[in-house]
């Protein structure tokens, strides 16, 4: 995947509650959101690729 003109707009540290057993082993964890003007698909397995672009009609 190939993303153009990416602009970070939001980035959220987050911990889960380790004192619940099944969560004890997980690190902290950060959520990033990015905005974006175009993006490639190359799908490996039949060469095939799609674009998509917000901006384009």
């Amino acid at each position: 995947m190939l993303l153009e003109d990416v602009k970070i707009t939001g980035v959220n540290p987050g911990m889960a509650n380790t004192k619940v057993m099944s969560m004890s082993q997980l690190n902290h964890m950060e959520s990033v959101s990015m905005m974006y003007e175009r993006i490639t698909w190359h799908y490996t397995d039949g060469n095939i690729k799609f674009t998509d672009a917000w901006n384009d009609r």
